[in-house]
């Protein structure tokens, strides 16, 4: 008690310099038109989201290498990292005193009720919560985080600057928009994200409001990441034509598998909300978890390394800390163990997201649609055919992801940009309206 009421007056003097600043904000921008203030308010909050998304990004590479660049002969404690990450997860939010989880679900029942104001500390509490679960090997994406961070970011942005809760909405939109395209890299990404996953109506100063914002969290992180991207593709192939059929099926693949994915990620998350106890579900879903991460490591944190391997034919094994790992160099083996991580995959993510962890779901399934299409054209190509593995792995990026987040155009502008291979666009736009449309609400196969 007594640390609370110690606390008050630094509170209150806070929040009163805090209310100076925007009383001066909103001055200035009083005497600018609506939408040349929302613009500004859309670029700043963009910038900020880029920033927020490169120190994310850099914080769970160096916790993650800090944490596994030593073990080679105490591959066991690869049973720890998750478990721990989950649980401090669990407490991070506890202390909070806010729930942190499913951040995408979490904006649209948002704007879906009209509630553009977020909390100050939304700002940065999804991004520690992330870093804890991720960092320690929550086998998910830090991108729903850096969305609530964003929009969160333009929500705060807008009353800095005084203006009317119509644009705030706008800024909302365009700060969460922000944080994904801050997070892969991925301008165009991040405005199809707020369009077709947040689905938010947009007007011409709301729509060149976002292109800002987006353009901006793009830029600072990629000038912050030292002009690089996460997962560039050192190929520059082409649309093939003569490989359209091969195309086509591997988009029908892509699009079963996104079914299977999306059905054990949803008995997975039916599970774990029957244990009331957050506690007891964080360590039965960690557990699992960590199992998980330890017979199978590709499966550690967002998986873009692997993935780095796969696109770019690196001569680096897959499994070198697993128990498998002497018998994962027989091609064979390292395929089974492959289709294994797949098959567990939707598990995994659900136990992060659904069991107390904090983190997103997208990068989840570039990782799968990777190995999907890399599994995909290495089988082929043992029966006599010669499909390019690199080709095929990014496609299967845009192709599951698609079925799974029903985001098609989000899903091939994210795969195009986050490699760096737009000159294989036409590809990714193929398998991923097919597997769209596999997984489209009257073709659907499995019942959620």
């Amino acid at each position: 008690m007594g640390a609370e009421i110690s606390n008050k007056p630094t509170n209150a003097a806070h929040d009163a310099q805090q209310s100076g600043h925007s009383s001066r904000l909103a001055r200035i921008c009083g005497r600018m038109p609506e939408p040349a203030a929302i613009i500004t308010a859309a670029v700043i909050a963009g910038s900020l989201a880029g920033c927020a998304s490169f120190l994310l990004k850099s914080g769970i590479s160096r916790l993650g290498h800090l944490l596994t660049a030593h073990l080679a002969g105490d591959i066991w404690l690869m049973l720890l990292f998750p478990l721990a990450g989950m649980a401090m997860s669990v407490a991070y939010q506890k202390l909070a005193g806010e729930d942190l989880s499913r951040g995408t679900d979490q904006l649209k029942e948002r704007i879906g009720s009209g509630r553009f104001s977020m909390k100050r500390s939304l700002m940065w509490n999804p991004l520690v919560a992330c870093l804890i679960t991720v960092g320690f090997g929550g086998s998910a994406g830090s991108e729903g985080p850096c969305a609530v961070s964003g929009a969160a970011i333009g929500s705060r942005a807008a009353k800095w600057f005084g203006l009317s809760p119509r644009a705030m909405r706008i800024l909302l939109g365009c700060g969460a928009g922000a944080g994904i395209a801050g997070i892969f890299k991925s301008p165009v990404g991040g405005m199809l994200f707020t369009i077709e996953v947040l689905r938010m109506e947009l007007s011409a100063t709301a729509m060149t409001a976002l292109v800002s914002s987006c353009l901006a969290a793009f830029s600072s992180a990629y000038i912050l990441s030292g002009f690089t991207w996460d997962v560039g593709f050192a190929g520059r192939s082409t649309f093939d034509p003569s490989h359209i059929g091969w195309m086509a099926l591997l988009g029908l693949v892509c699009g079963i598998y996104s079914l299977y994915y999306n059905k054990t990620l949803t008995l997975t998350a039916k599970f774990l909300s029957r244990i009331s106890n957050r506690w007891k579900r964080a360590a039965i879903a960690g557990t699992a978890l960590s199992l998980m991460v330890f017979l199978l490591p590709p499966m550690f944190g967002e998986g873009y390394g692997v993935v780095d391997i796969i696109i770019n034919h690196l001569d680096t094994p897959f499994f070198g800390l697993s128990p498998f790992s002497h018998a994962a160099l027989n091609p064979t083996v390292s395929l089974t163990l492959i289709a294994a991580i797949l098959l567990l995959k939707g598990m995994a993510v659900g136990a992060v997201n659904y069991g107390g962890g904090v983190a997103g779901q997208f990068a989840p399934t570039l990782f799968a649609g990777c190995l999907v299409g890399y599994l995909f054209a290495t089988t082929a190509n043992a029966y006599g055919v010669s499909l390019p593995t690199a080709n095929f792995a990014l496609m299967g990026m845009a192709a599951v992801m698609a079925g799974t987040i029903k985001a098609p155009m989000m899903a091939v502008f994210i795969a195009a940009e986050i490699s760096d291979s737009y000159s294989f666009i036409l590809g990714f736009i193929l398998v991923s309206v097919i597997a769209y449309i596999i997984t489209a609400r009257p073709f659907r196969l499995i019942k959620h």
